[in-house]
């Protein structure tokens, strides 16, 4: 966990000065002059949290301190010289844009803990959130998350979540912060190549303001504005009480509900978080200032063990993203077929053909077997047509002839009876002229062709 401070001009009385430097010095990362501007610091100290977001680990950046000291101001910033939030909106798109291995799916959440009350900052309804304890750490039920796809859509939701914050004006401050506000960044990533080795993660980032410390002294509080700063007050020491704990590491059970601010920070301040806070002074009292410097060291010495958040897919899930990823092939082919064929081929034949040959190889395989088979079948069954075709044409000469032959047979059968019934009966005639006194001197006979 890193810590970094933030100075004013003049926030040194010469009471307690040279102590002060000396923490400074001794135990915080980095101490940055009012002069630097807001997007230095968040190069310099914040930006590789930001990356680190990008690669599934969770990260956490946060501002403490008193009243009127600027935190509202590096968090969130303005239209002339944006905070941290702002600025996280652009890098996390800038990267995500950049990606050429992984695919991004980002969403935002914008919640404020005003008297120990949760409520969601994206929606009008006034319903008071819980907090819900499950097997990924503590989140918020019904916390309103928006899925964004641009930095104008991220930032018109912060705009949206500022307007309904609660402010209100003190003796120490014209735009005092009531409430502890938590916007955060949900970032899920996948590889664009479903069979890509490297893991789905997810992660989130999340940047607070949280409302200053007061002194009744100074902010002349009464009515509602004391009684929203004893619930601020009463928080702020239970997150001291808990940066405390968890510095001294003893390996013991630290328990975070004493508020609802250090159960919703449990799980990044004391294990599965990159954490940086950002103390911010000014010229307040000594004591004020000394505690928000003894903070930054105490939380300096918190160990944490952030890990990727890794999604575990098995066999099935990576078959349905193949799935899914040859679908949206076939929709952007069949787009580019109605546009130009010429440039679909171009363009999509390679990484289409390849994928679907990676998930659906086999099937592939026995297809093109099956269809060998079928044209072969094809081949054979056209080749038996043509051979039965030629058969029966040879059949039906063959039969015609056979009907001539067998009609020409008949016709001879014919003219045989006949010439046997002649014959006959000239035999019968020349008996009768043997037998019978009568002399016949000449007999016609029917010729050769006749017969």
């Amino acid at each position: 966990m890193g810590s970094t401070k933030r100075l004013n001009p003049s926030m040194h009385s010469d009471k307690g000065q040279i102590h002060i430097r000396y923490l400074l010095c001794a135990s915080i990362d980095k101490v940055y002059a009012a002069s630097a501007t807001t997007a230095y610091i968040f190069v310099d100290a914040i930006e590789s949290l930001v990356a680190s977001a990008m690669g599934g680990v969770n990260a956490t950046v946060f501002a403490y301190g008193q009243t009127a000291s600027g935190k509202t101001f590096t968090i969130r910033g303005n239209d002339a010289c944006p905070g941290f939030i702002p600025l996280a909106i652009e890098k996390v798109f800038k990267e995500a844009a950049e990606s050429k291995e992984q695919k991004f799916k980002l969403s935002v959440a914008f919640m404020e803990l005003y008297n120990e009350t949760i409520n969601d900052l994206l929606t009008d309804t006034a319903e008071k959130l819980e907090i819900k304890e499950g097997a990924g750490g503590m989140s918020v039920k019904g916390l309103t998350s928006v899925e964004v796809n641009s930095v104008d859509e991220a930032v018109k939701l912060l705009k949206e979540g500022d307007a309904r914050k609660r402010v209100a004006e003190t003796k120490a401050n014209s735009q005092s912060s009531r409430s502890h506000t938590l916007f955060r960044i949900s970032i899920d990533s996948s590889p664009l190549d479903p069979f890509s080795p490297s893991p789905a993660t997810f992660s989130h980032l999340t940047l607070i303001d949280l409302a200053g410390s007061e002194s009744v002294s100074r902010t002349k509080a009464e009515g509602v504005r004391l009684r929203e700063g004893s619930a601020t007050n009463k928080s702020l020491l239970a997150l001291s009480g808990l940066i405390q704990k968890l510095s001294s590491n003893s390996g013991k059970h630290v328990s975070s509900r004493e508020s609802k601010l250090t159960r919703m920070l449990q799980g990044d301040l004391s294990g599965n978080a990159r954490m940086s806070i950002v103390c911010t002074v000014n010229r307040g009292n000594y004591a004020e200032t000394l505690n928000t410097v003894l903070f930054g060291v105490k939380a300096r010495k918190v160990k944490n063990s952030a890990k990727v958040n890794i999604v575990m897919l098995d066999a099935s899930a990576k078959y349905q993203i193949a799935l899914q990823e040859i679908q949206v092939l076939k929709e952007e082919l069949n787009l580019l077929r109605e546009d130009n064929r010429q440039v679909r081929l171009m363009m999509m034949k390679s990484a289409a053909t390849e994928q679907v040959y990676m998930l659906e190889h086999s099937e592939d395989k026995a297809k093109e077997e099956f269809s060998k088979i079928v044209d072969n079948l094809n081949r054979i069954n056209e080749e038996i047509r043509k051979e039965n075709v030629d058969l029966k044409m040879e059949l039906e000469d063959k039969a015609s002839k056979l009907v001539k032959a067998e009609n020409q047979i008949m016709e001879l059968s014919r003219a045989i009876v006949e010439k046997e019934q002649q014959l006959e009966a000239v035999e019968s005639l020349k008996n009768s002229n043997m037998n019978s006194p009568v002399s016949y001197t000449h007999l016609t006979l029917p010729t050769n062709r006749e017969v």
